[in-house]
């Protein structure tokens, strides 16, 4: 039966293999669904360093500008 879903083949050695297995046999899961919730989770750190990053670079950014009052800012 087709599927709507995207298909990515990996190969791993032995070790990871093992490591997916005991996760999804702990879990009562299948070795795919282990490994794609690892990967999404793997993505997901990824994309929380890039914007931690961006906030450093915007937070630096901000230390240069010279600070406005309550009533500035509302005027």
């Amino acid at each position: 039966m087709p599927t709507a879903k995207n298909r990515i083949n990996l190969t791993v050695d032995d070790e990871t293999f093992l490591m997916l297995e005991q996760i999804a046999e702990k879990k009562g899961q299948k070795i795919g669904t282990v490994s794609l919730g690892l990967l999404k989770e793997a993505l997901e750190l990824i994309e929380d360093e890039y914007w931690s990053k961006e906030a450093d670079n915007r937070l630096q950014s901000l230390k240069d500008r010279k600070p406005i009052s309550h009533d500035e800012v509302w005027d």
